[in-house]
């Protein structure tokens, strides 16, 4: 999502007021971003559908490793107490560029892993 949009998409989420209106807001935002979002997992389905089942579980660990591992942390981190939304919010707005660039470079990697058959 382009920066210039992101006050105004928190501002429209922030207006949620009830479990009606943070769904239809949800359905807004994931409709918004799905185009972007979802190439990812169409290709990687797509090269796994290619390959025996047993083959697929080393890169499906992979794949919670590097996905869903710091999703997890970051949940105990704000549960425990060590750090609020809020502290966890504010370093991601202030990194957000350091993060684009190392999701960038990690999609540039296994594009061209892909291109040369490494995978």
């Amino acid at each position: 999502m382009p920066m210039s949009w992101r006050p105004r998409v928190k501002k429209i989420i922030s207006t949620a007021s009830s479990a009606r209106g943070a769904f239809i807001i949800g359905i807004f935002v994931t409709l918004f971003l799905l185009p972007c979002t979802i190439g990812p997992y169409i290709i990687t389905g797509g090269v796994l559908s290619q390959i025996e089942f047993l083959q697929t579980i080393p890169w499906l660990l992979l794949y919670n490793i590097v996905f869903v591992s710091p999703m997890l942390a970051i949940t105990a981190i704000v549960y425990i107490g060590f750090a609020t939304v809020e502290n966890v919010s504010g370093w991601k707005d202030k990194n957000i560029k350091y993060l684009h660039l190392i999701a960038g470079l990690m999609m540039l990697g296994i594009g061209i892993v892909m291109v040369f058959g490494l995978i």
